[in-house]
């Protein structure tokens, strides 16, 4: 039986539906009313998914696993809880973000308790229960973050960091990039289907735990390798997990609860050797630039220069194509050095961008927000001063004349019209980047190497266009002329 016909199937039954009456209601035969619960057919539609739930008196939950059940059935579990992931991932950035101060309270604790356990005399140590580990890692991490230089290599997933609270360990230099100081990660990704199906896309999973370390003033590099994550890291693996700096390393158990630590520079010294034989072997997972100039005027025209089909998801319109260079010659900022040259790039950089074959999905609140502040959320606010409001029309206008081009130009609704104002993302079939920007107003561009990871916010892109949460290009045309005229 399908998911859907389950689920129907325990409703008929639990509430001891009258089949003929709901056959009647629907407008269907008796024949293919019983195929549907059977598990023989599918629905034919949405519209059909809505009107069984109505005659059944659902409630708004019951109705939407409902609906959920049959875009299982549709499109299959595993693609539907993938793009299920990704619309969380995407709305729920904000909160991502955040988790990076979770653990502070944690650290202070550590720091203290370590000393029951911690003998500057021993050269190893046996570390139990995940309190110890935690304290012990969060000590030697300190103790390598204050010096001039720090390395910290790590080989454990993502989740371990949360639980441990890794990320809180590492003291933070907000808007201070030290040059000598790096993360090197090593991390599983998984390529096995597993028979107990999870709620959750374990890879984006992944992608959303390693984000807190990023704004941190460190070099964060994360590298991956494709494994059974669960064989790998399961209960007969023998302390796959390694934290390690210059002069202390930790391995420990995948669940965490004991762990070794050991001080003696030669054991370190071969453990060191092992990770750097396994860093090699690995594949960067993102590569990421703080620099907006860098990225944007040297390696996007490069790379997006071979994509047809591309996608812009963004909190406001993309509104960068429509800049003019008389526009361009007004709001750069007057005091940015190099300024002449900069705007001779900039003009460069847009007349490339104008050539990209990108299809916009943005939200109602971000053009109100352009038409209210003149801020173009994609660019960062050191370059540039805000529109005035006759330009700010100006450019919505002939944005607005781009909708029936060719290119897919929509506006989000229903939960996508939350979409999270300090998030962009652009994806193509072979390329994409996350753009998003911290409290502290720094913009961060994470460029998607791995494969699972590209596909899956493609995939959901794609996917958007045939969904019922976009605004069709008429009616998101009427809404920007309301606005403009």
């Amino acid at each position: 039986m399908s998911e859907f016909s389950k689920l129907f199937s325990q409703i008929i039954k639990a509430r001891d539906v009258n089949v003929s009456a709901l056959t009647g209601y629907c407008g269907l035969d008796r024949s293919t009313m019983y195929k549907l619960i059977n598990g023989k057919r599918n629905p034919s539609s949405k519209e059909l998914v809505r009107k069984i739930s109505e005659h059944l008196s659902l409630n708004p939950r019951e109705a939407q696993e409902l609906m959920d059940a049959y875009e299982m059935t549709r499109v299959g579990s595993e693609t539907y809880l993938r793009r299920r992931s990704v619309q969380d991932f995407i709305l729920n950035f904000r909160s991502i973000q955040k988790n990076r101060q979770s653990g502070l309270a944690t650290v202070s604790i550590s720091r203290e308790a370590i000393s029951g356990i911690y003998d500057e005399n021993k050269k190893t140590f046996p570390l139990n229960g995940r309190f110890e580990l935690s304290a012990m890692i969060h000590r030697i991490f300190l103790i390598e973050a204050s010096g001039k230089e720090c390395h910290i290599s790590i080989l454990a997933q993502p989740e371990h960091l949360e639980a441990l609270d890794i990320a809180a360990s590492i003291p933070v230099s907000y808007g201070d990039v030290k040059p000598n100081a790096e993360i090197r990660n090593i991390i599983c990704i998984n390529n096995v289907k597993n028979f107990i199906r999870s709620q959750e896309n374990y890879n984006l999973q992944c992608l959303k735990r390693i984000l807190p370390f990023y704004n941190t003033g460190y070099q964060y590099e994360p590298r991956y390798y494709y494994d059974d994550i669960n064989a790998h890291f399961g209960d007969f693996n023998f302390m796959p997990c390694v934290f390690l700096t210059r002069e202390a390393a930790v391995i420990c158990s995948g669940d965490l609860t004991e762990g070794i630590c050991f001080r003696e520079e030669q054991v370190v010294a071969q453990i060191r050797e092992y990770f750097d034989r396994s860093w090699e072997k690995a594949s960067p997972m993102l590569l990421s630039f703080e620099s907006s100039l860098e990225f944007h005027f040297q390696k996007f025209p490069v790379l997006v220069s071979s994509c047809r089909d591309s996608y812009i998801l963004g909190f406001g319109p993309c509104l960068s194509s429509c800049l003019t260079p008389d526009l361009v010659e007004k709001y750069v900022k007057r005091d940015l050095p190099d300024r002449e040259n900069f705007i001779e790039q900039a003009n460069q950089y847009l007349a490339s961008v104008g050539k990209i074959w990108a299809h916009n999905f943005f939200s109602r609140d971000g053009i109100k927000s352009f038409l209210e502040t003149g801020i173009i959320e994609e660019i960062p606010p050191e370059i540039y001063q805000p529109l005035d409001y006759p330009d700010r029309v100006r450019v919505l206008k002939k944005y607005c004349a781009l909708i029936g081009s060719g290119r897919k130009i929509r506006m989000f609704k229903n939960e996508m019209e939350h979409f999270p104002r300090n998030f962009h993302l652009f994806v193509s079939a072979g390329f994409g980047y996350l753009q998003f920007s911290s409290g502290e107003g720094r913009y961060y561009y994470l460029l998607l190497e791995e494969q699972s990871l590209l596909n899956a916010f493609y995939d959901f892109s794609v996917f958007l266009e045939e969904s019922t949460i976009l605004y069709s290009e008429e009616e998101t045309k009427k809404f920007l002329k309301e606005y403009i005229c």
